[in-house]
């Protein structure tokens, strides 16, 4: 790899100046390859695609990243300071940690325009960011993915003093962030994804005595998406038995908002026997499942009327179409079977049943890739919530003696309705292979071995998608679905030990009491990508007399 950077600052005038910086950096990335990735490119040339222009496992394992940034600062006023700046950053790279599989960032550019303006206690700042995509694409389809997104902020705050004991604090920020993905990402959501959030704050701080403060926030939080207030409590009281001891315990719930994504995304990733496989974002209203004259709703490409019409969920409506894909795909693996099987009539729905399945992504065989769905019903899905976290804390922070400072933390976090594993929506439509089976051997001529094989083989295979009302296609809708909840107890510990005046020893412990959650109930497992244990241990050599400063 290679790192450069510069900066230059200037006064212009007394009160004017300017700073420049700019970052270049580039290497070469950890060479890896998606399997799934790589069996799509092979499909796509054996299809006839040029090995030269394909995009799909078309990796560039270069990384390179330019930036600059330009800042000016002017003093106006009786103590006031305005601030501008701007700056932009480009780069080319492979994002791997994408539910899409990997992504070939290409010439992906970010841009941000900001002014700030402070007096006193007085501090407002306005941000607007923007991004281009470029020639990004997703790797395992080759498609394109645009992204020429704007945010823009606004934020205020000021402050008092209150009889010199009590600091207060308060402020409001507004954001609105809309959503341009040329319809890739966020497809049929591209006109209908601009969200607004406003929120408000205030803080305060108390001296109770030499020995006690007392400290506490409140937050509100509005989200035009989700339609609810947000109420963040915080407080926490902070004792000093001395000037060189400090013991903390704060106690605070917070929240965070679904992503554009997780409200909008619209995103085509696999296809399974002519119906897409796409992520979906869940709406502000969920998705419900309504049952009519009994019976849930299917749409599939294989009826006569094709996704346009709604059907009851009954897999032999799809025979015409369906049977001569099927004995197709039969002759490749027993063409005697598929000659006896050949001119069979259609059966009815008292002949042969219908099975629902759910898609499920992590299976690693296409005869463990449908979860059979227990039960008659099919839950609604709620639309998308905030994430909340309760945390409460313990800290001590002191010196001990002239030359060791500490400091240790103790904490607990409790997560509720966090998102899990991507899961499949919508059910889909197959037939039941015991009554198939049943059905090939008594109509078929078929041996009740053969009859079992072909029915396994053709009930394997959707033929519709029980959709939620409103939507019009067959489509496999696939989102990542909250329900979830998981408690972690932890442990921070830091020292610092100054052997002399040019000498240093310090050191960090941390503990977690779990970073992954299995089973979890509509969510499957939780991961949070952190180790139980970690530690540091360092040596810092500093003589500011003879310009020395040096860390291991």
């Amino acid at each position: 790899l290679f790192q450069g950077t510069f900066r230059h600052s200037q006064l212009l005038s007394a009160n004017v100046a300017i700073k420049l910086s700019g970052e270049y950096f580039a290497g070469d990335d950890w060479e890896y390859v998606d399997p799934v990735e790589a069996a799509n490119r092979e499909d796509a040339i054996e299809a006839g695609a040029d090995p030269d222009t394909l995009r799909i496992g078309r990796r560039d394992f270069g990384i390179e990243m330019a930036a600059g940034e330009a800042r000016l600062d002017a003093r106006v006023g009786d103590g006031g300071l305005l601030v501008f700046s701007g700056g932009a950053a480009r780069t080319t790279n492979v994002d791997q940690a994408n539910t899409v599989g990997g992504v070939q960032a290409q010439d992906w550019s970010n841009a941000f325009l900001q002014t700030r303006f402070e007096h006193g206690r007085l501090n407002v700042n306005a941000f607007w960011n923007t991004t281009d995509s470029g020639d990004t694409y997703a790797l395992r389809t080759g498609l394109p993915i645009v992204d020429q997104s704007r945010v823009l902020a606004i934020q205020a705050r000021h402050g008092t003093a209150i009889a010199g004991r009590h600091e207060i604090l308060y402020g409001v920020d507004a954001r609105r962030s809309d959503p341009r993905t040329g319809g890739t990402i966020h497809g049929a959501n591209e006109d209908d994804d601009i969200t607004h959030e406003l929120g408000a704050y205030l803080t305060g701080t108390s001296t109770l005595s030499s020995q006690w403060d007392l400290v506490g926030a409140v937050r509100v939080d509005y989200h035009d998406r989700i339609n609810d207030l947000a109420v963040s409590p915080r407080l926490g009281v902070v004792y000093k038995p001395t000037p060189e001891h400090a013991i903390r315990l704060t106690w605070n719930k917070a929240f965070s908002s679904p992503s554009a994504n997780d409200l909008f995304i619209d995103f085509p990733v696999d296809e399974l026997n002519g119906m897409a496989v796409r992520l979906r974002g869940i709406p502000q209203d969920g998705y419900q499942f309504t049952r009519q004259d009994g019976t849930y709703l299917m749409r599939s490409p294989m009826t006569p009327g094709g996704v346009a019409e709604a059907l009851p969920a009954d897999a032999t409506l799809t025979w015409d179409t369906f049977f001569p894909q099927y004995l197709a795909m039969l002759e490749q693996v027993d063409p005697d079977i598929a000659d006896q099987l050949r001119g069979l009539s259609a059966p009815d729905a008292a002949q042969v049943a219908t099975d629902l399945g759910i898609l499920d992504p992590r299976a690693e065989s296409p005869a463990e890739a449908f979860v059979p769905l227990q039960g008659s019903d099919i839950d609604d899905v709620p639309g998308d919530s905030r994430v909340i976290t309760d945390a409460i804390e313990l800290g001590y922070k002191g010196r001990l003696g002239s030359s060791v400072s500490v400091a240790v933390d103790v904490y607990r976090t409790h997560v509720t309705d966090f998102y899990g594993e991507l899961y499949a929506v919508t059910p889909s439509v197959m037939f039941d292979e015991e009554t198939l089976s049943s059905y090939f051997e008594t109509e078929g001529g078929l041996s009740p071995e053969e009859a079992a094989f072909a029915a396994g083989l053709a009930g394997m295979i959707p033929v519709g998608t029980v959709a939620p009302d409103g939507q019009t296609t067959a489509d496999v809708l696939m989102a990542n679905r909250q329900g979830g909840e998981y408690t972690v107890w932890g442990s921070d510990f830091a020292v610092a030990w100054r052997i002399s005046q040019t000498v240093e020893l310090n050191g960090t412990y941390s503990w977690i009491s779990e970073n992954m959650f299995l089973d979890q109930p509509q969510v499957g497992v939780m991961c949070l990508s952190v180790p139980l244990n970690k530690g540091s241990l360092g040596l810092q050599l500093r003589d500011d007399r003879r310009g020395f400063d040096g860390y291991v």
